[in-house]
């Protein structure tokens, strides 16, 4: 069922007749489901504070943990801030049955450095990939697009024009004084695509006092 299914999820199916969960997120990891286990019962959530909310939940945090956001700035997955709860890694399910904890991999990445195939053969295989990916996110006239001044923002906005067939909503954003002011860079999709709607410019003192 799992490798079935595309786009962002976290789901939780639950038999309580017979005492099994099944929790799984995206190929992606673009949805966070956590969990942990206290006596007899599995406890999850889309953030670590849900879990919290169960009472008697364990709260101690880990020292690798930490060490690995000072080293790292993050905390990788599956591991957490916290010693006894864990997050689900992109692709993969946790089965709970009968007091016991099963983690696997539904879908794995997979990179195949010697590609024979043509290049344009190639080309219009991720270009039809890139045209999905959009097609599939569009949400009516609420869906726009965020203007970085690099070439993927730039790339999404101009298939999100391909596939609604109309200049999509675009926005960007600044930073006053700094070397490189992004909207200086929407002239990567201007005309054949789309100049950006709102650009919010900010300078430190707004940030200071957001």
């Amino acid at each position: 069922m799992l490798t079935a299914l595309t786009g962002a999820f976290a789901l939780a199916i639950l038999d309580g007749r017979n005492g099994k969960a099944l929790l799984a997120v995206d190929r992606m990891g673009t949805r966070s489901l956590c969990y942990t286990t206290a006596p007899g019962k599995l406890v999850f959530g889309s953030t670590l504070d849900a879990i919290s909310a169960f009472p008697g939940i364990d709260s101690g945090t880990s020292r690798q943990a930490i060490y690995d956001y000072v080293y790292f700035h993050m905390v990788p997955a599956p591991q957490t801030i916290y010693t006894h709860r864990q997050r689900l890694l992109p692709g993969t399910f946790v089965v709970w049955e009968n007091g016991r904890l099963q983690t696997a991999p539904y879908w794995e990445m997979r990179f195949t450095e010697e590609e024979k195939r043509p290049f344009p053969e190639l080309k219009e295989r991720f270009m039809a990939l890139v045209r999905k990916g959009v097609a599939d996110s569009v949400q009516g006239d609420r869906t726009g697009a965020f203007l970085s001044g690099g070439t993927d923002s730039s790339t999404v906005t101009g298939m999100l024009r391909e596939v609604t067939g109309e200049a999509p909503r675009t926005y960007s954003i600044g930073f006053e004084g700094a070397d490189r002011f992004y909207p200086a860079f929407d002239f990567l999709v201007q005309g054949s695509k789309s100049p950006a709607e709102a650009i919010a410019a900010c300078m430190f003192e707004t940030i200071g006092e957001a």
